[in-house]
């Protein structure tokens, strides 16, 4: 038997899942703490069902044992739409730019965080789910009407400590920004304005796009953008026929 805390990602025991179909023994998975990123383990398990793994999780455990990979011939995979706050932001910033984005997919394991995000008087953001939009989301709240995001914790062993460098990344820019345990606190109604010195990125994609998307508004230099490629290796030709 294994037990596996996922309070902080989901990402051990989707390995596990993904990996069983060579196991040479039955292995009984216990599910320790809160989940988080319950959206990703959910996908695995039905893609890999989709492939011809038998068990499925009951009751915060789940069986493991060795089974036959056949291809189902064809899976449909739920468009990545992590990044659609980025695009909301582009459009938040320069009112004369209209951004269409298809959300082409109701069920998408996002939808009803990205739905909350643009609720105008949305005071508290839960992103115990969508954790990879914590920096888009605390600037897009820094400049409307501020509030809280929660359910973050998870988020400081992403590839930053999203939850300090997003509040690093505000504060670079002029805005308000207080982190907390287990998110970030805006105050609201912050405008953007040019940092005196280069932003650093940390090497974290999500924080360099949002860099990168504040400076199309009031200019920055900003290093290490090429790490934005792990995730969009169109955007800076994107943004750049913004001009």
């Amino acid at each position: 038997n294994l037990e596996i805390d996922v309070s902080k990602s989901s990402q051990p025991i989707t390995a596990l899942i993904l990996s069983s179909s060579d196991f040479k023994d039955k292995m009984c998975v216990k599910l320790l703490g809160k989940g988080v990123s319950k959206g990703y383990l959910e996908l695995t398990i039905d893609l890999a069902r989709k492939w011809g793994l038998k068990t499925e999780l009951k009751n915060s455990s789940i069986e493991l044992y060795n089974w036959n990979v056949k291809s189902p011939g064809v899976v449909r995979i739920p468009s990545e739409i992590s990044l659609y706050p980025m695009a909301i932001l582009l459009d938040k910033l320069h009112c004369n730019l209209q951004v269409k984005v298809q959300k082409d997919d109701p069920d998408n394991l996002l939808s009803s965080t990205l739905d909350d995000l643009e609720i105008p008087e949305l005071e508290i953001l839960n992103l115990v789910n969508a954790s990879d939009i914590i920096t888009p989301a605390a600037v897009l709240m820094a400049i409307s009407n501020g509030g809280e995001i929660v359910g973050v914790e998870h988020s400081k062993g992403k590839e930053s400590d999203r939850i300090i460098k997003t509040c690093e990344l505000l504060s670079k820019f002029s805005m308000k920004c207080e982190s907390k345990k287990d998110g970030v606190k805006l105050i609201g109604r912050d405008v953007p304005k040019r940092p005196e010195r280069i932003v650093k990125t940390h090497m974290d994609h999500r924080l360099a796009m949002t860099a990168v998307i504040l400076a199309t508004y009031c200019g920055a230099e900003i290093d290490d953008v090429e790490i934005i490629n792990v995730t969009h290796p169109e955007f800076m030709s994107m943004i750049a026929k913004l001009r």
